[in-house]
């Protein structure tokens, strides 16, 4: 709200400048649209001078927020079904994303690795795609430049009984078809034999067969293992006899060996290093 009574009066009406703006906006008395402004904060402030010398000004801070970007998810139909049934992939957007708003880029490739075009509406029509396996790409930009990314692998299998040529056309040459799956109506063929029993009897006695095998492996290699644990705690356990060099040794009541030189010196054997070790009082 501005008003200038004294202007009005006289006819001294002045002009207002407006800075702070991201772009120049006409220096008048009209709403300023700043719904097209980059996102960021923003400091205004508005000077007015009118031909008498009066002046005033005002300031105003707010911000403007990125929005956030598109939200959606694909909405498909036709996934595993037979060529020239009802197919489609949808954009179905989340509250808030306005679709009228936003552009839409598709990125379609077929079987055969080729790229499909399709225009960049909300939803694609995949009814005579080609038989096999189509991966489906989809980016959807904000006009602020937010993007997101959506995937979908659409499978499409050969169609069956009598069909219209435009579907045995879109379904692509038909040696190139997958086999399908016989689902209910297949019937195992045994790798052994004529019977099924035979060959589940041979199975279970080779199964058998190298139960026992392993069994008596194991065994022996636990044996084994004992015979290498004995031999290693009795040699651990042995006490070396040390070798006097010919003096006078005696061994004490806790085991330690000693022998002592001609000139008193008294020396103990470490069985561990297996060595004499000289005595000496601390």
């Amino acid at each position: 709200m501005f008003l200038d009574e004294i202007g009005d009066l006289y006819g001294a009406t002045g002009v207002i400048s407006l800075s702070g703006t991201p772009w120049l906006v006409p220096s008048d008395l009209s709403d300023i649209d700043c719904s097209t402004w980059p996102a960021r904060d923003y400091h205004l402030e508005m000077f007015y001078r009118n031909t008498l010398g009066f002046s005033t000004s005002t300031t105003k801070d707010f911000t403007i927020h990125t929005l956030p970007p598109p939200v959606f998810t694909l909405n498909v139909s036709g996934n595993n079904d037979e060529v020239g049934s009802p197919c489609t992939v949808a954009i179905e957007p989340s509250i808030g994303t306005v679709m009228a708003l936003m552009a839409v880029e598709w990125e379609i490739t077929d079987p055969r690795g080729e790229d499909l075009t399709v225009p960049g509406f909300s939803t694609v029509d995949c009814r005579l795609w080609q038989v096999g396996f189509s991966k489906v790409r989809v980016t959807v930009t904000s006009p602020e430049g937010q993007s997101t990314r959506g995937a979908f692998n659409i499978v499409r299998l050969p169609p069956i009984g009598e069909v219209s040529a435009e579907v045995l056309e879109a379904a692509g040459p038909e040696n190139m078809w997958p086999d399908r799956s016989l689902g209910e109506e297949y019937e195992p063929t045994p790798f052994f034999g004529e019977s099924i029993l035979a060959a589940q009897a041979v199975v279970g006695i080779i199964g058998i067969g190298v139960s026992i095998l392993l069994g008596l492996f194991g065994g022996a290699m636990w044996n084994r293992r004992g015979e290498e644990e004995m031999a290693f705690g009795d040699l651990n356990a042995m006490e070396l006899e040390p070798d006097a060099d010919g003096f006078p040794s005696y061994v004490d009541p806790t085991g330690v060996h000693w022998r002592q030189h001609p000139d008193g010196a008294v020396d103990w054997f470490d069985q561990v290093s297996g060595q004499w070790v000289p005595y000496s009082e601390v």
